[in-house]
């Protein structure tokens, strides 16, 4: 029995890239401020994702009374709400910093 391939291999064109060395715009460039309030927001994340991983090692533990699932749940959805908060504070500062930066060289 022969199995025919009827795929078609083509490379993809993405039009939007081009080389860092040809590009004429902005670049994200952090100030030391930027920087310190980005590094303490790490740290805070760094944190909580430990505080989350050491709680979701306890809920698969033995030890884990089943009777507390809803507690330790909901508590898992706030350590992950914050962790999300806090990487959206960072990904504001850097597009504050960049539309800054688009805005000056007009």
């Amino acid at each position: 029995m022969k199995i025919s391939n009827n795929y078609s291999y083509r490379p993809i064109q993405f039009a939007g890239k081009i080389p860092l060395n040809q590009y004429k715009g902005p670049t994200l460039k952090l100030t030391e401020d930027d920087l310190n309030k980005i590094a303490k927001l790490q740290e805070a994340i760094s944190h909580f994702e430990i505080e989350r991983y050491n709680l979701r090692k306890y809920m698969d533990s033995p030890n884990f009374l089943a009777a507390r699932i809803y507690y330790y749940t909901e508590k898992l959805g706030q350590l992950d709400f914050q962790i999300s908060e806090l990487r959206d504070a960072i990904r504001e500062i850097k597009i504050n910093r960049f539309n800054q930066q688009k805005s000056s060289l007009k």
